[in-house]
């Protein structure tokens, strides 16, 4: 990331907002957030943080965003900040045009509905508008909490881009123009710190149908073209585990050296894989070992086995 004025300590930039919040720049803020220790920024996320982040991003949010990124209709988005003092929660209401970004201070509900709302502490809400986190990854791990539809929540979240930053430079994972574009290894990291509770149930709700779809949009970028140049079979993924008791399923052809998604009637599947989203997402990621899931019948497997053993031989997989 490049940017236009160098990053000072934590405890010098909330100094001198407590003094003149206009003095700090959101570049300044970026460059902050970027260089602290995430426990340093822990520590603080009630205190100087939450401070800081009331002042410079509720206060200002309008500068944390490219309007023209939206392309969607007219959006009100409620920004939730967590961790107040005695409880409740500090909002403000973001309205996209495509060609605006405007904000109002208070509850949503003083105003006109909000169409989708995220709530998150000082530190997440950081991380997300400065472009230092990937908005799907937050939901992922529990960092955001949402009350709408997920997929319109992170394509609003990807107008968030940091001032200051040269044009040209990366803003960060959250500053990608694909907002549902997710890093394999990112999302490995994410998944080995899940409890798997925690991960059942974020892989039942709105964010599994952008995770299980990157997955598989991704497949390609993994394969082993060296191992698969004789190789032309289908495999037949069933994913269970959604919140209503429904399966997911995505059909894949293995065809010498490359990998594609396919129509489930157009070719006969070699082999077919039932498994449950949370730990296909483990297997995937590189957080557990295909035998001994298969040993204890969390993976169901029919059609050629052998074949069904080979498989993650084929794929690099992420860690």
């Amino acid at each position: 990331m490049t940017l236009t004025s160098r990053p000072g300590s934590l405890a010098e930039l909330a100094a001198a907002a407590a003094a003149d919040p206009a003095s700090v720049t959101p570049a300044e803020l970026a460059a902050v957030v970027a260089v602290t220790p995430p426990h340093e920024l822990r520590a603080a996320a009630s205190g100087e943080l939450r401070d800081l982040t009331i002042d410079i991003v509720l206060g200002r949010l309008p500068e944390f965003v490219t309007p023209e990124r939206w392309q969607g209709d007219p959006l009100r988005l409620a920004l939730r900040l967590t961790g107040r003092r005695g409880g409740g929660s500090d909002t403000v209401v973001l309205t996209l045009d495509g060609a605006t970004a405007a904000a109002v201070r208070g509850d949503a509900g003083t105003h006109a509905p909000a169409d989708v709302s995220i709530e998150a502490d000082a530190v997440d809400l950081l991380l997300l508008v400065t472009g230092q986190e990937h908005a799907a990854l937050l939901f992922l791990r529990g960092g955001l909490r949402l009350d709408g539809d997920v997929r319109l929540a992170i394509a609003a979240a990807a107008c968030f881009s940091v001032p200051g930053v040269a044009d040209g430079a990366e803003a960060g994972p959250g500053g990608d123009l694909d907002p549902l574009a997710i890093d394999a290894n990112a999302v490995s990291r994410v998944v080995k710190d899940l409890s798997d509770k925690d991960l059942r149930a974020r892989m039942a709700g709105g964010v599994r149908d952008i995770v299980l779809g990157e997955i598989f949009a991704r497949f390609a970028d993994h394969l082993r073209r060296e191992r698969t140049a004789e190789v032309e079979a289908a495999v037949a993924w069933r994913i269970s585990g959604r919140e209503d008791g429904g399966v997911d399923e995505f059909t894949t052809l293995i065809d010498r050296g490359s990998v594609r998604l396919v129509e489930a009637h157009e070719h006969r599947p070699r082999v077919s894989i039932q498994v449950e989203a949370a730990d296909f997402l483990k297997l995937v990621t590189g957080n557990a070992n295909p035998a001994m899931m298969f040993m204890r019948r969390k993976i169901s497997v029919r059609g050629d086995l052998g074949f069904a053993a080979q498989l993650t031989g084929m794929f690099r997989i992420p860690g």
